[in-house]
């Protein structure tokens, strides 16, 4: 039996499966509390969940957020994350934490 590279291909990948499939880094503890949020806590981002966190790894989870639809709290988090944008240019990174945290918050 002749085998193509295509079906060598396919071994590989089938082969790799398990190791691509391995828990995501941003699905830990950070996850967990914003699911906690949805189930009726205040805050989604607080305690060790971001002291762990780069300001730029934040804006990236806070970017892939929902906007609300509520045109208050979406102009907030829009004002929240530009302010973050201009302390994360100027290297205050607690500054920008905190500009992230206030912006997810008003997404929820």
């Amino acid at each position: 039996m002749k085998f193509s590279p295509i079906a060598a291909l396919a071994a590989a990948l089938l082969a790799a499966a398990p190791a691509l499939a391995q828990q995501n880094p941003m699905s830990g503890s950070a996850m967990s509390n914003s699911n906690a949020t949805s189930n009726g806590n205040a805050n989604s981002m607080s305690g060790t969940a971001t002291s762990n966190m780069t300001c730029q790894t934040m804006m990236t989870k806070a970017n892939a957020m929902t906007q609300p639809t509520d045109l208050t709290k979406k102009s907030a988090a829009q004002k929240d994350m530009a302010e973050a944008k201009t302390a994360l240019a100027a290297g205050n990174e607690s500054a920008c934490k905190m500009h992230v945290q206030a912006a997810m918050k008003n997404m929820l």
